[in-house]
């Protein structure tokens, strides 16, 4: 199953990019992290309370990733590994509030929805 919020985040990612290249503006990262949180609440089926959690934590992070990648960005950096360093960096940021407000049981099944179950679960196996 495709990774949907790396796809998101790679979307902002060149969007940023090619932002001054086409003179188009890249995807909006409040109306991405809106979707991404009514997909979620539907797919597991979240309490409203969780609900607006995911979608905060969601709509915060988003802009937050788009503000760093914009100013790299504008610095001149052009480097995919530093964006791609960044990206990784708001995943795990989002990832990890995410499951304060998930339950175990949700929180795997994002996981999986998102395709980075495997990688968590030999993770954990590591620190054990």
């Amino acid at each position: 199953m495709k990774n949907i919020v790396y796809a998101i985040l790679t979307a902002l990612f060149f969007g940023t990019i090619s932002l001054s290249a086409q003179n188009q503006q890249p995807p909006d990262p409040e109306e991405l992290a809106a979707s991404e949180a009514i997909r979620l609440e539907k797919l597991l089926k979240l309490e409203p309370h969780q609900a607006f959690y995911v979608d905060s934590i969601l709509r915060h992070d988003m802009m937050a990733l788009q503000d760093e990648m914009t100013k790299m960005g504008e610095s001149g950096m052009r480097d995919y590994n530093n964006f791609k360093i960044v990206q990784d960096k708001w995943i795990n940021q989002i990832d990890s509030s995410l499951k304060q407000v998930m339950t175990p049981e949700q929180f795997t099944i994002y996981l999986k929805d998102v395709g980075r179950y495997k990688k968590e679960k030999k993770a954990k196996k590591k620190r054990d």
